[in-house]
């Protein structure tokens, strides 16, 4: 569904894919050179704010194309975005807990904790939109710090690092800072829902 054309350049491009005994082997392409993203940010640092905001923006083109195309991720973390190190060009990985969107909330859990919003452990039910908001805000703040907001995946901690914005291209944050604690409220009625906004 999400590899058909017209394709989304943010989205890894399943290429081929075989029946195997028990499983389904899929070939997926492959840039070069590159890594995963988290890789990538642990080894050279945080973005800086203006090439964070290009980033990001990929990020959202490839969550609204799988909403359109009725897929929700589910696992929208650092380590399954690859990162083209010669261009910084992204492209969303691993829809190994993907899911069709339904209107029902889902009330199984799946993905990172870390990265998870608080309603999955709080009400145990969650909905694709509010859950893949919170989900990007904290990559966005991984992608310009370098580090998750949260020490454990009790939320016991949160706050935007300090100096988020001390740099010369600080507009990212001054402009957003506050749509990221809105998208990272803990009610859902109350959470920035639509990502293109940024």
């Amino acid at each position: 569904m999400v590899s058909q054309e017209p394709a989304c350049p943010s989205i890894i491009k399943l290429l081929d894919w075989c029946e195997a005994e028990d499983k389904f082997v899929l070939i997926m392409e492959r840039p070069k050179p590159c890594k995963n993203l988290y890789e990538f940010v642990m080894v050279n640092g945080g973005f800086g704010e203006v090439e964070a905001r290009r980033l990001f923006r990929q990020l959202v083109e490839a969550h609204q194309h799988c909403e359109a195309r009725g897929v929700f991720h589910r696992d929208l973390k650092p380590d399954n975005v690859i990162i083209q190190t010669s261009t910084h060009n992204v492209k969303l990985t691993d829809f190994g807990c993907g899911s069709l969107v339904k209107d029902a909330p889902f009330s199984s859990f799946i993905g990172a904790y870390l990265f998870a919003p608080p309603e999955c452990f709080r009400d145990e039910v969650y909905y694709p939109t509010p859950f893949t908001v919170w989900t990007l805000a904290i990559n966005l703040l991984f992608i310009v710090d370098g580090h998750l907001p949260f020490e454990n995946f009790r939320r016991e901690t949160l706050a935007i690092p300090d100096g988020l914005s001390s740099g010369e291209n600080g507009e990212l944050v001054h402009v957003a800072q506050g749509r990221l604690w809105e998208c990272m409220r803990w009610g859902t009625s109350l959470r920035l829902g639509n990502p293109s906004s940024w």
